[in-house]
Protein backbone atom coordinates (compact mmCIF):
# COMPACT_ATOMS: atom_id res chain seq x y z
CA UNK A 1 0.00 0.00 0.00
CA UNK A 2 2.77 2.01 0.71
CA UNK A 3 4.61 1.51 -1.92
CA UNK A 4 1.77 2.37 -4.07
CA UNK A 5 1.52 5.43 -2.85
CA UNK A 6 5.06 6.37 -3.33
CA UNK A 7 5.30 5.28 -6.58
CA UNK A 8 1.97 7.74 -7.22
CA UNK A 9 4.26 10.58 -5.35
CA UNK A 10 6.87 10.09 -7.55
CA UNK A 11 5.10 9.69 -11.02
CA UNK A 12 5.82 12.55 -13.01
CA UNK A 13 2.68 15.24 -13.70
CA UNK A 14 1.66 15.76 -17.28
CA UNK A 15 2.30 19.09 -18.84
CA UNK A 16 -0.18 20.57 -20.22
CA UNK A 17 -0.43 22.84 -22.90
CA UNK A 18 0.29 26.43 -22.43
CA UNK A 19 -2.47 29.14 -23.08
CA UNK A 20 -1.95 30.90 -25.98
CA UNK A 21 -2.75 34.98 -25.89
CA UNK A 22 -6.11 36.12 -27.90
CA UNK A 23 -4.65 37.81 -31.51
CA UNK A 24 -6.13 41.55 -31.03
CA UNK A 25 -9.00 42.49 -32.53
CA UNK A 26 -8.95 43.38 -36.42
CA UNK A 27 -8.75 47.54 -36.64
CA UNK A 28 -11.84 49.22 -37.44
CA UNK A 29 -12.83 49.85 -41.13
CA UNK A 30 -11.99 53.96 -42.45
CA UNK A 31 -14.39 55.90 -42.11
CA UNK A 32 -16.18 57.69 -45.09
CA UNK A 33 -15.58 61.15 -45.63
CA UNK A 34 -19.05 62.91 -45.41
CA UNK A 35 -18.16 64.41 -49.08
CA UNK A 36 -17.36 60.87 -50.90
CA UNK A 37 -21.27 59.21 -48.86
CA UNK A 38 -22.99 62.71 -49.79
CA UNK A 39 -21.37 62.02 -53.70
CA UNK A 40 -21.99 58.07 -53.72
CA UNK A 41 -25.71 59.31 -52.20
CA UNK A 42 -26.09 61.86 -55.25
CA UNK A 43 -24.61 59.83 -58.34
CA UNK A 44 -27.22 57.02 -57.18
CA UNK A 45 -29.67 59.41 -57.19
CA UNK A 46 -28.48 60.57 -60.78
CA UNK A 47 -29.11 56.77 -61.78
CA UNK A 48 -31.96 56.02 -60.31
CA UNK A 49 -33.57 59.02 -62.08
CA UNK A 50 -31.93 57.95 -65.55
CA UNK A 51 -32.98 54.85 -65.59
CA UNK A 52 -36.89 55.59 -64.40
CA UNK A 53 -37.26 58.45 -67.44
CA UNK A 54 -35.17 55.57 -69.48
CA UNK A 55 -37.76 53.11 -68.50
CA UNK A 56 -41.13 55.58 -69.13
CA UNK A 57 -39.68 56.51 -72.76
CA UNK A 58 -39.53 52.62 -73.67
CA UNK A 59 -42.74 52.03 -72.24
CA UNK A 60 -44.07 54.94 -73.58
CA UNK A 61 -43.13 54.56 -77.28
CA UNK A 62 -41.69 56.86 -79.34
CA UNK A 63 -43.32 60.10 -79.70
CA UNK A 64 -43.69 62.80 -82.25
CA UNK A 65 -41.65 65.58 -82.03
CA UNK A 66 -43.44 69.10 -81.07
CA UNK A 67 -42.94 72.10 -83.96
CA UNK A 68 -40.58 74.50 -83.40
CA UNK A 69 -42.33 77.76 -81.38
CA UNK A 70 -41.64 81.43 -82.88
CA UNK A 71 -39.25 82.53 -79.47
CA UNK A 72 -40.48 86.27 -79.97
CA UNK A 73 -37.46 87.01 -78.61
CA UNK A 74 -37.46 91.50 -77.17
CA UNK A 75 -34.97 93.04 -79.96
CA UNK A 76 -35.36 96.79 -79.23
CA UNK A 77 -32.81 97.77 -82.05
CA UNK A 78 -34.53 96.34 -84.66
CA UNK A 79 -36.98 98.70 -86.23
CA UNK A 80 -39.79 95.66 -87.20
CA UNK A 81 -43.14 94.73 -85.54
CA UNK A 82 -43.46 91.27 -83.94
CA UNK A 83 -45.78 90.22 -86.77
CA UNK A 84 -42.71 91.07 -89.23
CA UNK A 85 -40.27 89.29 -86.94
CA UNK A 86 -42.03 86.19 -86.83
CA UNK A 87 -42.59 86.14 -90.47
CA UNK A 88 -38.91 86.17 -90.94
CA UNK A 89 -38.03 83.73 -88.09
CA UNK A 90 -40.13 81.44 -89.85
CA UNK A 91 -39.10 81.36 -93.63
CA UNK A 92 -35.91 83.18 -93.50
CA UNK A 93 -34.42 81.90 -90.43
CA UNK A 94 -30.82 82.53 -91.23
CA UNK A 95 -31.66 86.39 -91.22
CA UNK A 96 -33.60 86.02 -88.51
CA UNK A 97 -30.25 85.01 -86.35
CA UNK A 98 -28.15 87.93 -88.19
CA UNK A 99 -31.22 89.88 -86.74
CA UNK A 100 -30.77 89.15 -82.93
CA UNK A 101 -27.24 89.25 -83.51
CA UNK A 102 -27.20 92.98 -84.74
CA UNK A 103 -29.54 94.01 -82.01
CA UNK A 104 -26.68 92.42 -79.47
CA UNK A 105 -24.76 94.70 -81.57
CA UNK A 106 -26.28 97.75 -81.08
CA UNK A 107 -26.76 97.25 -77.42
CA UNK A 108 -22.95 96.79 -76.85
CA UNK A 109 -21.96 99.93 -78.83
CA UNK A 110 -24.96 101.91 -77.12
CA UNK A 111 -23.46 100.77 -73.94
CA UNK A 112 -19.89 101.58 -74.75
CA UNK A 113 -20.92 105.35 -75.47
CA UNK A 114 -22.76 105.65 -72.11
CA UNK A 115 -19.47 104.26 -70.17
CA UNK A 116 -17.55 106.92 -72.33
CA UNK A 117 -19.80 109.79 -71.43
CA UNK A 118 -19.74 109.04 -67.70
CA UNK A 119 -15.82 109.11 -68.10
CA UNK A 120 -16.59 112.97 -70.14
CA UNK A 121 -17.96 114.07 -67.57
CA UNK A 122 -15.19 113.28 -64.79
CA UNK A 123 -13.05 114.60 -67.40
CA UNK A 124 -14.47 117.97 -68.88
CA UNK A 125 -10.69 118.85 -69.54
CA UNK A 126 -10.20 116.00 -71.67
CA UNK A 127 -13.21 116.05 -73.87
CA UNK A 128 -11.33 116.00 -77.20
CA UNK A 129 -10.38 112.27 -76.05
CA UNK A 130 -13.77 110.97 -75.35
CA UNK A 131 -15.58 112.88 -78.27
CA UNK A 132 -13.22 111.15 -81.07
CA UNK A 133 -13.86 107.67 -79.41
CA UNK A 134 -17.94 108.60 -79.35
CA UNK A 135 -17.85 110.22 -82.65
CA UNK A 136 -16.28 106.17 -83.86
CA UNK A 137 -18.95 104.76 -82.18
CA UNK A 138 -22.13 106.54 -83.25
CA UNK A 139 -20.60 106.39 -87.10
CA UNK A 140 -20.79 102.19 -86.79
CA UNK A 141 -24.16 102.68 -84.79
CA UNK A 142 -25.60 104.59 -87.41
CA UNK A 143 -24.05 102.19 -90.14
CA UNK A 144 -25.95 99.31 -88.79
CA UNK A 145 -29.40 101.22 -88.26
CA UNK A 146 -29.29 102.56 -92.06
CA UNK A 147 -28.56 98.82 -93.01
CA UNK A 148 -31.57 97.31 -90.96
CA UNK A 149 -33.67 99.91 -92.20
CA UNK A 150 -33.44 98.79 -95.35
CA UNK A 151 -33.32 94.77 -94.90
CA UNK A 152 -36.64 95.64 -92.97
CA UNK A 153 -37.98 97.67 -95.72
CA UNK A 154 -36.93 94.55 -97.98
CA UNK A 155 -38.36 91.62 -95.67
CA UNK A 156 -41.75 93.46 -95.40
CA UNK A 157 -41.92 93.65 -98.91
CA UNK A 158 -41.86 89.71 -99.08
CA UNK A 159 -43.97 89.72 -96.05
CA UNK A 160 -46.74 91.51 -97.43
CA UNK A 161 -46.48 89.26 -101.13
CA UNK A 162 -46.83 86.33 -99.47
CA UNK A 163 -49.99 87.62 -98.03
CA UNK A 164 -51.30 89.28 -100.92
CA UNK A 165 -50.67 86.35 -102.98
CA UNK A 166 -48.93 83.09 -101.33
CA UNK A 167 -47.41 81.02 -104.92
CA UNK A 168 -45.89 84.77 -105.94
CA UNK A 169 -44.41 85.01 -102.34
CA UNK A 170 -42.99 82.22 -101.74
CA UNK A 171 -41.17 82.90 -105.00
CA UNK A 172 -39.88 85.70 -104.14
CA UNK A 173 -38.86 84.54 -101.02
CA UNK A 174 -36.69 81.83 -102.67
CA UNK A 175 -35.14 84.56 -105.12
CA UNK A 176 -34.38 87.35 -102.26
CA UNK A 177 -34.49 86.00 -99.22
CA UNK A 178 -30.67 85.26 -99.93
CA UNK A 179 -29.06 88.34 -101.21
CA UNK A 180 -31.26 89.95 -97.63
CA UNK A 181 -29.59 87.10 -95.26
CA UNK A 182 -25.57 87.75 -96.86
CA UNK A 183 -26.92 91.64 -96.21
CA UNK A 184 -27.31 91.13 -92.59
CA UNK A 185 -24.52 88.93 -92.03
CA UNK A 186 -21.93 91.41 -93.71
CA UNK A 187 -22.85 94.03 -91.30
CA UNK A 188 -22.66 91.76 -88.16
CA UNK A 189 -19.55 90.52 -89.04
CA UNK A 190 -18.38 93.92 -89.51
CA UNK A 191 -19.49 95.13 -86.16
CA UNK A 192 -17.97 92.21 -84.69
CA UNK A 193 -14.48 93.10 -85.70
CA UNK A 194 -14.63 96.58 -83.80
CA UNK A 195 -16.87 95.18 -80.84
CA UNK A 196 -14.93 92.24 -80.04
CA UNK A 197 -13.08 93.66 -77.56
CA UNK A 198 -15.53 94.76 -75.66
CA UNK A 199 -17.92 91.77 -75.38
CA UNK A 200 -16.65 88.46 -77.01
CA UNK A 201 -20.32 86.91 -76.78
CA UNK A 202 -23.05 89.49 -76.37
CA UNK A 203 -25.76 86.51 -77.40
CA UNK A 204 -24.45 84.53 -74.28
CA UNK A 205 -27.09 84.83 -71.67
CA UNK A 206 -26.14 85.81 -68.09
CA UNK A 207 -26.26 82.28 -65.75
CA UNK A 208 -29.33 81.82 -63.91
CA UNK A 209 -29.30 81.27 -59.80
CA UNK A 210 -29.45 77.75 -60.06
CA UNK A 211 -26.00 77.85 -62.72
CA UNK A 212 -24.50 80.43 -59.92
CA UNK A 213 -25.09 78.02 -56.91
CA UNK A 214 -23.97 74.76 -58.89
CA UNK A 215 -20.65 76.49 -60.09
CA UNK A 216 -19.63 76.12 -56.07
CA UNK A 217 -20.28 72.34 -55.39
CA UNK A 218 -17.37 70.01 -55.51
CA UNK A 219 -18.58 67.71 -58.43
Amino acid sequence: MEKKQAERKTSPKKKGKKSEPEPPPPPPPPKKSRKKIFLMVFMAGVLAIGGAFALLYLLGGEKEEKPAVYPALALPHIPMDDELLAFTWQHIPQSYEALTGLNAEISVITEEMERIESIAARFPEQRRITQTEIREWESLKRELETGLSRSATALQALHVTLLVNPERGKTAIASEAGAITSGLQAMHEGSREKTLRLNPDPLRRPPSFFEKITQWLPW
